[in-house]
């Protein structure tokens, strides 16, 4: 199904767990972890921070990566 709506941050959720739930959704949740897939690190999560993305430029930015 496909929504057509923002999901709300989780600003309660440290790097690790944030990390940990990437690689959940695409490992399990999927069809498995793609060839070549490493998984999400705290400090992965933790350098994208800053970046300032609203949720519309997200919304934008997987439209442009066929993600919605």
């Amino acid at each position: 199904m496909t929504y057509n709506g923002f999901m709300p941050g989780w600003p309660q959720l440290d790097d690790a767990a944030i990390a940990n739930t990437l690689n959940h959704v695409i490992i399990d949740l999927g069809a498995g972890a793609p060839a070549g897939f490493t998984p999400y690190t705290a400090d992965e999560v933790a350098a994208h921070r800053g970046d300032g993305l609203t949720p519309a430029a997200v919304h934008e930015l997987r439209a442009e990566l066929g993600l919605n």
